[in-house]
């Protein structure tokens, strides 16, 4: 799924949100199942994930980067 390889671009873990904030994943699922820009997102993540241009086009974008500023929704190193 392409919301989760997005996540673990940024370094979301998804576990944490699904135990945190059930209703947010969902909502992201939602949003994602419904974007006219899959094949812009799975282009964009076979090649650099980490090109920002993701942002010009992905419906969850403010959700994605509000969730990447939680530390507590970041995936462990250990």
């Amino acid at each position: 799924m392409l919301l989760l390889r997005r996540m673990a671009a940024l370094d979301i873990d998804h576990n944490n949100v699904r135990r945190i904030e059930p209703e947010v994943l969902r909502d992201l699922q939602n949003s994602c199942s419904g974007c006219e820009s899959y094949r812009q997102c799975a282009v964009n993540l076979d090649g650099d994930a980490a090109d920002q241009a993701w942002q010009d086009y992905c419906p969850n974008v403010a959700t994605l980067n509000a969730l990447s500023a939680l530390p507590w929704m970041m995936r462990s190193h250990d």
